[in-house]
């Protein structure tokens, strides 16, 4: 029951967010609640390299600390990877680079390396707001 409770909390705190999907967790390894974070940002993108400043500035800006993101990247000519490794310094991320094609390939593709219970999909030029992660939390 505390699972769905979270679950949720998580969906009626999102109201900026797009999607919220709960991941299958029979897999993760079992570990004190402190040590493990309740969810994971993932952003899909796609030659939208400044789009994504947007998503990522808002998440640097609303204080996440070590919440991880995910961002899988399918541009074929654009700058994003040069975006991203600007804020390898300021965020826990994760970058992944493919030829897929679609919304669902890419978020299927980062569901590998989610480890979290719950995942938070974040439009490329979506911006959160200052105290979002704490009312996802609550």
């Amino acid at each position: 029951m505390q699972t769905s409770n979270k679950r949720n909390k998580l969906l009626s705190a999102a109201c900026l967010l797009r999607t919220i999907t709960n991941v299958n967790t029979e897999h993760l390894v079992a570990t004190s609640h402190a040590e493990v974070q309740s969810y994971t940002v993932l952003i899909c993108t796609a030659n939208r390299s400044n789009e994504i400043r947007v998503a990522l500035n808002s998440l640097v800006d609303s204080g996440i600390g070590k919440t991880r993101v995910i961002v899988v990247d399918q541009s074929e000519t654009d700058a994003t990877q040069e975006i991203i490794d600007s804020y390898l310094s300021t965020l826990q991320l994760t970058y992944i680079r493919t030829k897929t094609k679609g919304k669902c390939a890419a978020a299927n593709l980062a569901m590998r390396y989610i480890k979290t219970e719950f995942v938070v999909m974040l439009d490329d030029d979506c911006a959160v707001t200052p105290g979002w992660s704490e009312a996802l939390l609550e």
